[in-house]
């Protein structure tokens, strides 16, 4: 449940990414690398702005859930739905990069990247599991998975393109 409620600002970059991938595609088809970028940057700042509100509306329904609803059956909700939204709008904003990815011919780099992601999340899970973290080790594990993969997206993203400066 939380992280389906969580997940509802994932929606937002996704909906936003899908419109401007065609235009940064033709940008970057033309050669214009900056104007991509600068494209991107719009991008994510249409994508934050909407999710302001949006993570305003998210927290205070939670909130209702966790205190009013389900009362002590989802202890612990607010932070474990706080925590996962605040790493998806992170994560989100920092691989908004994998649009240029997908619109060149490196997509194989995106794979071995939420491969990378997923093993490291599962192995953080089921370690902190076995520690006694109970519910927490998959918050934690799942968070680094998405941190982990936007990481590297952001960080390759840098190292090509200081190559086509």
């Amino acid at each position: 449940l939380a992280t389906r409620i969580s997940a509802i600002i994932l929606l937002v970059f996704i909906s936003l990414k899908n419109k401007f991938m065609p235009k940064i595609a033709t940008l970057m088809d033309a050669k214009k690398f900056l104007e991509s970028q600068n494209m991107l940057k719009s991008f994510r700042k249409r994508a934050f702005l909407i999710c302001i509100p949006l993570l305003t509306i998210i927290l205070i329904g939670t909130f209702i859930l966790e205190n009013y609803l389900y009362a002590s059956e989802y202890e612990g909700l607010f932070v474990y739905v706080l925590t996962c939204t605040f790493v998806y709008i992170f994560s989100a904003y920092l691989g908004a990069h994998e649009v240029f990815y997908i619109v060149s011919d490196s997509v194989r780099f995106l794979s071995v990247f939420y491969l990378i992601s997923l093993l490291i999340g599962v192995s953080m899970s089921i370690s902190l599991y076995l520690l006694n973290f109970g519910f927490w080790s998959f918050l934690i594990g799942h968070c680094m998975a998405f941190l982990t993969s936007s990481i590297l997206i952001r960080l390759n993203f840098k190292l090509s393109f200081d190559d086509n400066k």
